[in-house]
């Protein structure tokens, strides 16, 4: 009985760890669709052959400070990846 009583509790614990997955994927979900209801503007910023281009989708009717950090921030993500591209070769 007690080893019944283990699996049980390692059920619950595997069924809490879930529960929690799913809420936290509920509320990516939820911040990706207000996002993209959101942010129905975009720029391509840099060119392929110049390495690498990216898109930044905005609000325009954000302030200005806003949309500044999010092309600041897919600048650096793009910097990151040209580093790590550059690492591998």
């Amino acid at each position: 009985m007690a080893g019944m009583s283990e699996k049980i509790g390692d059920l619950k614990n595997e069924i809490e760890v879930l529960e929690g997955e799913n809420r936290e994927l509920r509320e990516t979900i939820r911040y990706l669709s207000d996002r993209k209801n959101n942010d129905l503007d975009s720029i391509e910023l840099g060119a392929p052959s110049k390495g690498g281009r990216v898109k930044v989708y905005f609000n325009s009717r954000a302030e200005s400070v806003l949309i500044k950090e999010q092309i600041d921030e897919a600048l650096a993500a793009m910097g990151y990846i040209k580093a790590k591209t550059e690492e591998v070769e």
